[in-house]
């Protein structure tokens, strides 16, 4: 089984620490939040960010 974890609950932690933290923590895999005030914000990710994350 993987387990993966949504950024939901980190909603002002850049994506990249958030990651990062997942990372350490040993995550599978990450569900990224795309809500309005979260860091990932739908409309603030143009395509060569959202292909990087």
């Amino acid at each position: 089984m993987k387990i993966g974890y949504s950024t939901w609950g980190m909603p002002k932690l850049p994506i990249d620490d958030a990651l990062e933290q997942l990372k350490r923590i040993g995550y599978d895999g990450v569900e990224v939040a795309v809500l309005p005030g979260w860091t990932t914000e739908l409309y603030t990710l143009d395509g060569a960010e959202r292909s990087r994350i």
